[in-house]
């Protein structure tokens, strides 16, 4: 949907339409759902986040003024429903350490496709552990596919903020990768990194890596 196209849905969403409620919740629910699932992880409660955003997405459209893009707006609110949600959770149990792992079918699986499948749940993993702030900026970066810019307005923090972040917890994961055991494999991939994302990241320009 084009820019001018979002913004006509949403004054339609203002006005009180209700079939734009519905257009505007089938073209982002499934953009909110996978930025959810990316930070809590699979067993994490996906769709009770993703009503919990659209929640607080109708309850605010009225203040959206067209200043910043729809889906950086979104992703903003998607980004503090869930990070309450972390903090809340890390306060009640250990998040699972094992997200990725399929060890039914590890034995049979050949050697590049088993560790390129090993390279991605330590990535995951690692994820997983990061502080939210830094985890946000992560996963929006990396994984969405947002530029630099654009993950600090829909975070509402400075381009230097986001730039340290997202170098302390690339430095995290990479560290995470050189630490697994698949590192000392005498036939490891040739960038780990690499093929732990690319299954996994948006086929969009990177504009501006810091």
């Amino acid at each position: 949907m084009s820019g001018a196209g979002q913004l006509d849905l949403v004054r339609r969403c203002q006005a009180g339409d209700e079939r734009a409620w519905g257009e505007l919740y089938r073209a982002h629910a499934p953009l909110v759902a996978r930025f959810v699932g990316r930070m809590v992880g699979p067993s994490g409660p996906v769709d009770d986040l993703v009503q919990a955003v659209f929640v607080q997405v109708f309850r605010g459209i009225r203040r959206f003024r067209g200043d910043a893009r729809l889906t950086t707006w979104l992703y903003g609110i998607a980004h503090r429903v869930t990070a309450k949600h972390i903090r809340a959770d890390s306060r009640r149990r250990r998040r699972d350490d094992r997200w990725g792992e399929d060890q039914a079918t590890r034995a049979a699986s050949p050697e590049p496709a088993m560790l390129a499948r090993e390279a991605l749940a330590v990535v995951q993993r690692a994820v997983l552990t990061l502080p939210e702030p830094q985890r946000a900026v992560w996963v929006m970066r990396e994984l969405e596919g947002l530029s630099t810019a654009e993950v600090a307005e829909a975070l509402g923090a400075r381009l230097g903020t986001v730039r340290s972040r997202l170098f302390a917890a690339r430095q995290q994961v990479l560290d995470a990768l050189a630490a697994a055991p698949e590192a000392t494999s005498p036939h490891p991939p040739a960038a780990p990194h690499e093929a732990a994302l690319s299954g996994v990241r948006p086929k969009r320009a990177r504009e501006d890596v810091p």
